[in-house]
């Protein structure tokens, strides 16, 4: 079965370390008991969420990270 998730996209710079924050958060929301589909979903919020949240930041020089300090159940902009 195939589940598509959408998202609106974000213009931002700081995108480094998305992949890897999403692998991670699928992971962990597995290891708290939710199903498949609702992991991906709860990782895919937290990390369009920490996308949001640093889109203006700037940090060094280049592409910088996402904000991982979401609280749960925050509200994106």
């Amino acid at each position: 079965q195939i589940f598509r998730f959408h998202a609106k996209k974000i213009e931002s710079q700081n995108l480094h370390g998305t992949g890897c924050t999403l692998s991670s958060a699928i992971a962990t929301k597995l290891s708290q008991g939710h199903p498949i589909k609702k992991a991906i979903a709860l990782a895919k919020d937290y990390v369009t969420k920490g996308i949001d949240a640093a889109k203006n930041m700037n940090i060094g020089h280049g592409h910088g990270p996402l904000w991982h300090f979401i609280k749960e159940g925050a509200v994106s902009k």
